[in-house]
């Protein structure tokens, strides 16, 4: 049985003589752009709940659109060891990852990263330090994290560090063999240790469809400072009930597109293997900002000779022309109302991200959704993990059509995937909480008041890991 979000006496008791609160949130952004729509959400929550929110970044990219109510500091570029341990960073210019040149000193790069978060810290005071996925990955900020909390409480001793992630880690995911489970295990216990002088973790997910725990085994270790949200999800319009269906496009979306070259390609493709009600209709690719110039090329190149198409690569998004037939390719690289046109479309085909899946659900729209393919080998296919994970349960549960990604790149199966997908919803009734920004700022402003005046006793608060189990 879950208990109320709130206990009336803890409603009650951070109303009154409350202190404006003020936090620091430091968050990056890798290939994707995930992380930002999702803290983006979370900072607009806080706003509304009458916080003060400074973002800390090295990967700021459009931040006027994903914190238009914050104070943004940039910091030092945030670099990154990939798997092939290569230092890298986002060029946001072009657009495109670039390797760290030669003579790159690691420690002084550490030294200026650390630097930066003291001196915004020193200036904001925060009473709440948000960490951004640290340390369940990233945890080569493990020394920045250390010196903002320590800086934090030089001036504050009740300031709070809060761990926010979504539902699923990729720590237990994948079924591990040999010397391998060692490694987790070694890799699992560092973060536990590091977790203990977190004040509170934030799960952005419903333990009622993927609770951490089932990505991340030694969840019980720290169950008692262990919150679920909800899911983040942007506000979902209504469905505009005057378009006309066959104005209705197939929406094939991929993110960012840093890794959606393959997948966009393939569903080009698949257009020719396609029921004659969906060839009937414009097929809408949108790229994502980051999508290779090589891929845009290879991907206009297919559809013109396909048919008619309209290329916007920049500009005014894309609107059908009244009393004119609609092309059957529209090509656009972004769309900053992409929640709108997964509402209104026949028909949404995209990857499996925290964000267009959760959005996808709650529009309750016709859908299929493949984990994202991050590169081909002779082998076959690497997806990513967490999202194959997530949809492994979606599927088993009849949340949603799902293809898996060695099928994704196939176009005939994948053509075949989109008209299941059209033809029918899925039926299950799960319930889904999909209120997690404003209910995450409902906890941190509580469990700020918990932190600071400790009552004896007190109610756990609601969506907590064990009010779920």
């Amino acid at each position: 049985m879950t208990k109320p979000l709130l206990s009336t006496r803890l409603q009650n008791g951070v109303q009154h003589n409350k202190e404006k609160l003020r936090v620091y949130f430091s968050v990056e952004s890798l290939a994707g752009l995930g992380h930002f729509n999702r803290a983006g959400l979370l900072v607009e929550a806080m706003h509304a709940a009458g916080m003060e929110v400074t973002v800390g970044s090295g990967t700021f990219v459009d931040e006027e659109r994903f914190f238009p109510h914050a104070r943004r500091v940039d910091l030092p570029t945030y670099i990154h060891r990939d798997k092939k341990e290569r230092l890298t960073y986002w060029d946001y210019q072009t657009g495109q990852k670039k390797e760290v040149l030669s003579g790159f000193d690691m420690q002084k790069w550490k030294q200026s990263r650390a630097q930066a978060h003291r001196e915004i810290v020193r200036e904001v005071k925060p009473h709440i330090v948000i960490v951004e996925f640290w340390p369940f990955s990233r945890r080569n900020l493990t020394h920045e994290v250390e010196s903002m909390r320590h800086e934090a409480k030089r001036h504050n001793d009740r300031t709070m560090l809060i761990s926010s992630v979504r539902d699923v880690v990729k720590g237990d995911v994948r079924e591990l063999k040999g010397n391998k489970v060692a490694r987790q295990g070694i890799n699992d216990a560092s973060i536990i240790q590091k977790l203990r002088k977190v004040d509170g973790i934030i799960i952005h997910g419903d333990p009622r469809l993927v609770g951490l725990d089932k990505s991340f085994t030694e969840l019980r270790h720290i169950v008692d400072k262990s919150y679920y949200s909800g899911y983040v999800v942007a506000a979902i319009p209504e469905r505009d009930a005057a378009m006309p269906d066959n104005e209705r496009p197939v929406l094939v979306h991929v993110g960012s597109g840093s890794n959606g070259k393959d997948f966009l390609i393939a569903a080009a493709k698949a257009w020719q293997h396609a029921s004659e009600e969906l060839r009937s209709r414009t097929w809408h690719f949108v790229t994502g900002p980051r999508f290779p110039d090589s891929g845009w090329k290879s991907l206009t190149t297919i559809v013109r000779d396909l048919g008619r198409t309209h290329v916007s690569e920049e500009g005014a998004p894309y609107l059908p022309a009244q009393g004119q037939e609609p092309p059957r390719f529209v090509i656009e690289r972004y769309r900053q109302d992409l929640v709108p046109l997964i509402v209104n479309s026949a028909v949404s085909v995209s990857y499996a991200g925290y964000n267009t899946t959760q959005e996808v659900l709650a529009s309750g729209v016709h859908a299929l959704l493949v984990p994202k393919l991050k590169c081909r080998t002779e082998g076959g296919v690497w997806f990513d993990p967490e999202q194959a994970h997530r949809l492994d349960v979606l599927n088993s549960e009849n949340l949603a059509h799902t293809l898996k990604a060695k099928d994704a790149i196939k176009p005939h199966k994948l053509a075949t995937a989109i008209d299941r997908a059209y033809q029918t919803l899925p039926a299950s009734t799960k319930p889904i909480d999909f209120n997690g920004a404003s209910k995450t700022a409902s906890l941190i402003e509580n469990l700020y008041h918990l932190h600071c005046h400790k009552p004896q006793p007190v109610e756990k608060l609601a969506f907590s890991v064990t009010a779920n189990m």
